[in-house]
């Protein structure tokens, strides 16, 4: 049985007139039939639950080829080597790296959420935004060390006034500058005194 078909009319602008003409021309295809796979791509792209602009994004960074696509075991098994052995040079170069990735992001008026956002496409960590206080759930908690360090570099370079707090696998980023009341503050204090008393590593 042939397939039923509906005629629908949608308004486009000259550019996307132009990149219909040029697939057609490359696919050797219909106009219809390069909008139907593409709406049939996008709605299944959609159901996984990511967004074209986080695609564009992985493909930026794969683009680059600035990046190493790692096993998660290999990953953990060289942080862990590398918290035992690395000494104070590593460090500050690790900090260093950071603040070269602050200046970038600083000189396009980026922040911290934008930062975050950079480790999460990562796949290093993930985050919650509480209206400014960021909830970070590292991959590993080997990579703990790591991204404070990082971090530190990073904040350091774009100047913001944040507080670290950070625990096993987590780490709480307050920004200063859009979390201004009082019981926050004290809230980040009792975390802080929490933190201290344990054997988490507290930056």
């Amino acid at each position: 049985m042939a397939t039923k078909f509906k005629r629908l009319s949608v308004a486009v602008d000259e550019s996307i007139v132009e990149i219909l003409n040029k697939l057609t021309t490359v696919e050797n295809r219909t106009v219809s039939d390069i909008i139907r796979e593409s709406i049939l791509a996008y709605a299944e792209f959609a159901e996984g639950g990511a967004k074209l602009s986080e695609l564009k994004h992985y493909e930026e960074l794969l683009e680059r080829r600035d990046q190493v696509l790692v096993d998660l075991e290999v990953w953990i098994a060289l942080l862990d080597f590398i918290n035992s052995k690395a000494d104070d040079e590593f460090w500050k170069l690790i900090e260093n790296i950071g603040y070269e990735m602050g200046v970038e992001y600083k000189l396009k008026n980026l922040e911290v959420r934008d930062l975050l956002r950079h480790f999460q496409f990562k796949n290093i960590l993930t985050f919650t935004d509480e209206g400014g206080i960021y909830i970070l759930t590292l991959v590993s908690r080997s990579a703990t060390n790591l991204i404070l360090r990082m971090l530190r570099g990073a904040f350091r370079a774009m100047n913001v006034d944040v507080e670290v707090i950070s625990g096993v696998r987590k780490i709480v980023i307050v920004d200063k500058k859009k979390v201004k009341d009082k019981d926050v503050q004290k809230w980040i204090e009792g975390m802080s005194k929490a933190f201290e008393s344990s054997d988490w590593p507290v930056w």
